[in-house]
């Protein structure tokens, strides 16, 4: 007789292009796959389903803008229960942490699960204390990265060490994506013979692109033949452009805007650039380094197991416009047999710790030790 699969039902308050939003679907489908599971996606705000084509099934959504939080709490509630699911993980982080941990306590579910995927996830004071409250009968939490976690024990007081579990994101290995290395694709067009920075992200405040620009136009200054794309829209995107024509270098800047084919624009450049203030674990830096790229990064979060200084790339501080422009030269004044090898570190620091395979062993060991202590 066949195992009975564990009934999951991941929540998050959007499936759209962010980061958490593309790693709760990757996970999804990776633990349908391995047959022991049975899971499903909820999200309740911004209906966009820019992701919602990459789930193996029709993700739930609830409408809390039309049913008001209260009734969005009541309706994952009813979901719960209807779908007698075995864990509630609130994997998206943010809110998902108040509806759905709040649904799953009313509804009975065994295995309740927090997250936190970024630094300000807990910043305003009702998050603080609604899931104080919360964290007083369900009291489990995972965090993409090891700095998360003082920051979630400050917050949110009373959590032990035990409680807490480290679930690093995690990606399919590079033999498995199309990089399209036999086509000539836009990129390629793009690119010409130039050198290309590129940077990925959502166009908001947090990313601090403004940096990466500033930077970008004193190399302008210096070197005819190199070129910036920015990949990924948001808010920012119309005054980024601005300044890029303030700045007189946006016949040198591309902005692709949100993209589908993110790892063949990555497998094209020479160097990726994260500019960002704060991050958890950032997608598209590990993503780049799948594609074997360089990389220079702000210290925007722990990036002992990602980048490490003159070895993969460079580490620069938040902010620091100067020393993200002599950064970028010296990646640019580097040989290309230099940045082949910082590329070749890249990939390797890459698969020791971010395939999705290990990744689904270490969810499902979590998983069922949760489901074990409530036997």
């Amino acid at each position: 007789m066949p195992e009975q699969k564990t009934r999951v039902l991941l929540v998050s308050n959007t499936l759209s292009c962010g980061g958490a939003e593309r790693q709760i679907t990757l996970i999804a489908n990776a633990l349908n796959a391995s047959g022991r599971y049975d899971v499903d996606v909820l999200y309740y705000a911004q209906k966009d389903g820019s992701f919602a084509h990459t789930l193996v099934r029709e993700p739930i959504f609830v409408d809390k803008d039309k049913l008001g939080s209260m009734g969005c709490m009541f309706a994952i509630r009813r979901i719960l229960k209807n779908g007698k699911y075995d864990i509630l993980h609130a994997a998206g982080g943010g809110t998902a942490n108040l509806y759905g941990r709040a649904a799953a306590l009313l509804a009975g579910t065994p295995v309740i699960v927090g997250a936190m995927r970024g630094k300000r996830h807990f910043a305003g004071r009702d998050m603080r204390w609604g899931n104080r409250f919360l964290n007083l009968f369900v009291n489990e939490w995972t965090v993409n990265n090891p700095a998360l976690i003082p920051i979630l024990k400050r917050d949110l007081i009373r959590i032990r060490d035990e409680r807490v579990h480290l679930l690093y994101n995690s990606f399919a290995p590079a033999k498995d994506v199309d990089y399209r290395l036999n086509e000539q694709t836009e990129y390629d067009c793009e690119k010409g013979k130039s050198f290309v920075f590129c940077t990925v992200g959502r166009c908001v405040r947090v990313k601090n692109f403004p940096l990466y620009l500033s930077a970008a136009s004193k190399i302008c200054d210096k070197y005819p033949n190199v070129r910036f794309w920015i990949v990924g829209d948001g808010e920012q995107r119309e005054a980024l452009e601005g300044m890029a024509e303030e700045l007189g270098i946006s016949s040198r800047v591309r902005f692709w805007g949100f993209r589908s084919d993110v790892d063949v624009a990555l497998s094209r450049a020479d160097v990726y650039v994260q500019s960002s203030d704060s991050e958890g674990t950032p997608n598209s830096v590990l993503e780049s380094m799948r594609a074997s790229r360089p990389v220079v990064t702000t210290a925007s979060t722990d990036l002992s197991l990602i980048v490490r200084d003159g070895e993969n790339g460079f580490v620069v501080p938040c902010g620091d416009e100067a020393a993200m422009e002599n950064a970028m030269e010296r990646m640019l004044l580097m040989s290309q047999d230099e940045r082949a090898e910082f590329g070749k570190r890249s990939l390797a620091l890459f698969e020791q710790t971010f395939l999705q395979e290990s990744a689904v062993g270490t969810w499902d060991v979590l998983y069922r030790r949760l489901l074990e202590d409530k036997k």
